[in-house]
């Protein structure tokens, strides 16, 4: 007997892997620094919004 509590849709369900793009931005703070952050944007900032980055708030922004 179902009741509003039993929900079997998840048993009927398949799963898969999703391959994640590549990289193509690396972020870091600061000009020395050893920890930073590899990601993909769909829209690289242009020169001058990654030198504002580092110039007002020291977020080094470089292309992959």
């Amino acid at each position: 007997m179902r009741d509003e509590f039993t929900d079997y849709s998840d048993a009927t369900k398949t799963y898969r892997f999703v391959e994640l793009p590549k990289p193509n931005v690396k972020l870091s703070f600061g000009k020395d620094t050893t920890i930073y952050f590899e990601y993909h944007v769909k829209n690289i900032p242009n020169e001058f919004q990654r030198w504002i980055l580092l110039k007002v708030f020291g977020i080094k922004l470089e292309k992959i």
